[in-house]
């Protein structure tokens, strides 16, 4: 039996138009790049969300750096993105400069209110180191006369001892003339009143004591 024809001899597979399989490598290229793009956009929005705000200046330069990759893929327009990222980051330093502008104005407010500060509390301490002046003035003034008093009172001190001493040896003196006293007054109530005749013994006594006393001034054994 003959077999059909063309039975047992093996099908050639036909191959694409080289056409073909050149569209399908741009294409794939195409998505990859597609894609990409997409991740490097998503990765770019999260990179700037999760940014504070004082601080998306800091990564300007990141951003613009991926911009430039992005740029490179010349089939894709990014002139979108790139017009978006230059008003948000204009916005930004419209931000900074604002808020740099306010940041000073808060610190002048802040150095005038200190200066302030300052100011009442120099005028304080000065009220009250005026008064300490015045008051430790006062206190000089005062032991100035208190030691002109105590001065004084030194000499009216030592006036005063001296006359005391002078007082207490004139009273010693006297204490001994009424001894003296006592004891001749004892003596005459012991021996009663003296006759006459010993009176006059007593005075003829007493002259001729007085005359051998003038003998003795005249009297010159060594001429």
């Amino acid at each position: 039996m003959t077999p059909p024809l063309g039975m047992g001899l093996r099908r050639k597979q036909s191959s694409p138009p080289a056409a073909v399989s050149v569209l399908k490598g741009e294409s794939f290229l195409f998505n990859y790049q597609k894609e990409f793009l997409q991740r490097l956009w998503s990765g770019l929005i999260v990179k700037i969300s999760n940014t504070p705000v004082d601080f998306l200046s800091s990564i300007e330069d990141d951003v613009y750096l991926i911009l430039e990759s992005m740029k490179s893929f010349q089939k894709f327009d990014v002139s979108k993105v790139e017009e978006s990222l230059n008003m948000f980051f204009a916005k930004v330093r419209a931000y900074d400069e604002a808020r740099s502008l306010s940041s000073e104005k808060l610190s002048q407010n802040l150095h005038e209110q200190q200066l302030k500060e300052v100011k009442a509390r120099l005028q304080d301490v000065q009220a009250k180191a005026s008064k300490e002046a015045s008051e430790i003035q006062s206190a000089m003034d005062e032991l100035e006369h208190v030691e002109e008093d105590i001065a004084v009172l030194k000499g009216r001190r030592t006036n005063l001892r001296a006359t005391l001493k002078e007082k207490k040896q004139l009273n010693h003196d006297t204490q001994a003339k009424v001894r003296e006293v006592e004891n001749d007054l004892a003596a005459l109530e012991s021996t009663g009143p003296l006759d006459n005749a010993i009176v006059q013994n007593l005075e003829s006594s007493r002259a001729n004591l007085g005359i051998l006393t003038e003998d003795l001034k005249s009297l010159n054994p060594f001429a």
